[in-house]
């Protein structure tokens, strides 16, 4: 099968779902390729980042055609960009040109996948990729602005052009079709997922971590990783690790990440003023398989606000997690390693820490289980295979020749 994704921006580097299920179909034998521009997408921290890498920094990639872990990549030069907005030269010429069997548009607010959607060959199913929890900061009068007059008729013409729309829960299919009036059999559910090949449990990664923190094995060893912005409120680990070192648990902190100078700075200065010097260690972004390792080495995960996609990442290696109760992460309450918390409620999170870290064997004991589940639900491995079911069911519709 031909596949041929669309996005305006394509950071392998980063690691996001685009990259993992487009390298994953390449793998189950289909002629994968992406039609993207010659830039990043503007991110917080995002020469640290891609420094931290190994990636070249800067925004700008050379146009061309280049072959990334299995898939064909063709960065089109830019005509237009405003906020991450994208146009790109030549889209219809390359498009046509690749003969796609499925046609498969990631981010609509991007633009040129729903140029890509106008444009493609007659009778190619096409499918658009949604994750926006919300279509714009209701509290941001910019943001409506830009909503009513711009990004509103992209997500209109992207799912009424579309065979079938891929949301990445449920929350968000109904957000679809209660705004935008898309019928609900055009609507499918395939959650974020996670790499395991790169993240899973390792248990000499875990025994090499803690030796390079000299951690006593009842150490209990939180971590967070994500990019350090202030709205993800990674100023209330401290707290956590200052209440429970008073009431006299060893425990320490790893903060992974990277972002504004400033906000990095406030959270050293926060830490040096709750004498949690020693306790408190800060990491740059780190490679995947680096990352994989520290979450291997600690006992217990912690996101006090946002879903973050490192969230996936440490419940494949098996490490329980804390993450506030809520919409946006719902598919993985029934995960058995995740506990959640009220959100924007620093006191409970701080009690559900307290009772986890009192209950050391108790996180130990939940690793197998939690790995177990995460290679099951959320492995790109499945969801690749979701997916192609996804394409022929469409493909059938399409043609009802099709088979297979």
């Amino acid at each position: 099968m031909r596949i041929v994704h669309v996005i305006g921006y394509f950071q392998p580097e980063l690691g996001y779902e685009e990259y993992y299920l487009a390298t994953e179909q390449a793998r189950l034998g289909c002629s994968v390729a992406i039609l993207t521009s010659d830039r990043l997408r503007r991110l917080p921290g995002l020469a640290a980042t891609l420094r931290a890498r190994g990636a070249p920094e800067g925004r700008r990639r050379s146009p061309g055609v280049q072959t990334v872990d299995g898939v064909t990549v063709h960065r089109l030069p830019t005509l237009f960009e405003y906020r991450d907005c994208i146009i790109v030269r030549g889209l219809r010429e390359r498009l046509h040109a690749l003969q796609p069997d499925v046609l498969h548009c990631w981010a609509p607010r991007q633009g040129t996948p729903v140029l890509a959607l106008l444009s493609r060959p007659p009778g190619v199913p096409a499918f658009v990729e949604m994750h926006d929890w919300q279509l714009h900061n209701p509290r941001n009068p910019l943001a409506r602005l830009d909503f009513w007059l711009v990004r509103r008729w992209l997500y209109h013409l992207a799912f009424h052009q579309a065979t079938g729309i891929l949301t990445c829960a449920s929350e968000v299919a109904r957000l679809v079709q209660q705004t935008f009036g898309v019928p609900a059999e055009r609507l499918y559910t395939l959650p974020l997922g996670v790499d395991t090949r790169l993240f899973h449990p390792d248990p000499l990664e875990r025994a090499a971590g803690r030796a390079a923190l000299r951690l006593d094995p009842a150490t209990v060893l939180l971590v967070f990783a994500g990019r350090l912005e202030r709205s993800k409120r990674v100023d209330w680990l401290l707290e956590v690790v200052a209440t429970a070192r008073a009431r006299g648990h060893d425990v320490r902190l790893l903060i992974i990440g990277s972002g504004d100078d400033d906000d990095l700075a406030e959270l050293q200065r926060q830490s040096r003023a709750a004498a949690l010097q020693g306790a408190v260690y800060f990491q740059p972004f780190l490679p995947p398989k680096t990352l994989a390792g520290w979450y291997n080495a600690a006992d217990l995960g912690i996101w006090p606000q946002l879903p973050s996609i490192t969230i996936r990442e440490a419940l494949g290696c098996g490490l329980p997690v804390v993450v506030p109760h809520g919409r946006t992460l719902q598919d993985l309450t029934v995960c058995p390693g995740v506990t959640t918390f009220p959100p924007d409620d620093q006191a409970a999170l701080v009690q559900t820490v307290l009772a986890l870290v009192s209950q050391p064997e108790r996180l130990a004991a939940v690793r197998s289980q939690t790995a177990a589940w995460a290679a099951a639900e959320l492995s790109y491995t499945v969801l690749a295979q979701r997916l192609m079911a996804v394409y022929a069911e469409q493909r059938a519709l399409v043609s009802p020749a099709f088979g297979g």
